[in-house]
């Protein structure tokens, strides 16, 4: 799924970014990188932008929705 499907308070595991490398450096620049475990904090209003917290930086960064969508996560699993 991509991370603008997932739930407020989803932990997630970023499993790839499908976007060029201009989206991947940002991203990467914001602390954002795959296996990277995320939480979704908010989603703003009107399909705006999406707060998370990457849980192993503690970044939080809003994202818009376009480049959300092409990140691509599945659900943590815990131990």
């Amino acid at each position: 799924m991509s991370l603008d499907e997932a739930r407020i308070d989803d932990v997630v595991v970023v499993k790839s970014i499908n976007a060029g490398q201009r989206a991947l450096r940002r991203l990467m620049s914001l602390g954002i990188n795959i296996g990277d475990r995320v939480r979704v904090l908010h989603f703003g209003p009107f399909k705006g932008a999406i707060l998370v917290e990457d849980l192993d930086s503690g970044v939080k960064v809003a994202l818009g929705r376009g480049l959300a969508r092409k990140i691509i996560v599945e659900h943590a699993k815990y131990n």
